[in-house]
């Protein structure tokens, strides 16, 4: 699965697509999306990625998705733009600076799987941009690659 974390697109990003200033991306982020607005999203992950959305979400992820691969980054900052502004346009006009796009990880929360994250501050730096999409895994490394 992808890491709970918060995005936040460069700035000419957010005037273009819209959106909150920090987007999240986790389970919580899509339980209020509609069934056809979820199956359109899932349609891109499965096309982009072969993986279904509730594998993105929670797991487990098909061993060939790389999570440190552009165009996984891409697919999970796309998903967590369009749950935040329908709006947005559709993944095929996607076309952002990605590799601006700050991402920070949510920390687990004290009080179990069930407890609310804590929220972002909007004073966050970047962080590692592909390590931080990655939930550990027992087959890949961690490796920094900074920015």
């Amino acid at each position: 699965m992808v890491k709970p974390m918060k995005l936040r697109l460069a700035e000419a990003d957010r005037a273009r697509y819209g959106g909150d200033e920090w987007l999240t991306f986790d389970y919580g982020t899509f339980t209020d999306v509609p069934l056809s607005a979820l199956l359109r999203m899932e349609a891109v992950a499965l096309d982009q990625l072969g993986a279904k959305l509730i594998e993105l979400v929670r797991g487990p992820l098909p061993e060939h998705v790389d999570l440190r691969a552009t165009k996984t980054i891409a697919v999970v900052v796309w998903l967590a733009l369009k749950a935040n502004n329908p709006d947005a346009p559709e993944f095929v006009d996607f076309d952002p600076l990605l590799w601006q796009v700050d991402m920070k990880d949510i920390p687990a929360p004290a009080g179990g799987a069930d407890a609310d994250p804590p929220a972002a501050s909007s004073t966050g730096t970047s962080v590692e941009t592909p390590p931080a999409l990655a939930a550990p895994r027992a087959s890949r490394s961690r490796r920094g690659s900074g920015r």
